[in-house]
């Protein structure tokens, strides 16, 4: 996975906790546009490199931690894996049947919910120093990346009161039009056929097949 996810990247390694490595990542930070780091809360202070460190340093730097549940509130020193941080969001309760939820095989959490806010917060923190010329901390929680998936399932439970249904639901197997199938060979195929005019004309051809 490490290998996949960082393609075309150079790396070093380097004994942060050390002298020798702590001056050969701040020679490095001098010139750098941005800084991301995924210890727990308070790690990066503790070795003299928290954002305030930093930007002492160069104040252009656009510094970002991505945690699990962000740098403050009762989960902040807890550690997870992706299933914790979808979990507690509520997002896993959405995935599967009726019978259980169901671990998604992608990384919801780590990456939709962490990598891809943390891409769109640096964007915009880029932005901001382009108008200000001053940097900027961005602090990304992957349980709060992941609320956001929930988009249209929240506003319904918040204004109305309406709990979804896991399994039970117009995108998760309560209708026909949207489901998947075993075949006779033992494989599967998705139907998505949400529109009046090709769900008939998904059924028409199940009529000719057969």
């Amino acid at each position: 996975m490490f290998h996949s996810l960082n393609r075309n990247k150079k790396s070093v390694t380097l004994d942060l906790k050390s002298d020798e490595g702590r001056d050969q990542f701040l020679a490095l930070v001098k010139d750098a546009d941005v800084i991301v780091e995924g210890f727990r809360p308070g790690v990066m202070e503790r070795l003299s490199l928290g954002y305030e460190e930093i930007k002492r340093v160069n104040a252009r730097i656009v510094y970002c931690s991505i945690t699990g549940y962000g740098q403050t509130g009762p989960y902040a020193k807890k550690a997870g894996h992706d299933v914790n941080f979808i979990s507690t969001a509520g997002l896993l309760n959405l995935i599967g049947d009726e019978t259980k939820p169901q671990i998604p095989a992608a990384q919801i959490g780590d990456i939709g919910g962490g990598g891809l806010t943390a891409a769109v917060g640096i964007l915009v923190a880029l932005l901001e120093r382009e108008r200000s010329g001053e940097g900027q901390y961005v602090d990304i929680s992957m349980m709060d990346g992941a609320v956001s998936w929930m988009q249209t399932f929240l506003p319904h439970f918040l204004m109305g009161g309406k709990e979804p249904s896991r399994g039970n639901m117009v995108l998760s197997g309560k209708l026909a039009c949207y489901e998947t199938y075993e075949t006779k060979d033992g494989r599967w195929f998705a139907v998505g056929a949400l529109e009046p005019k090709f769900w008939k004309t998904f059924v028409k051809s199940l009529i000719v097949w057969t």
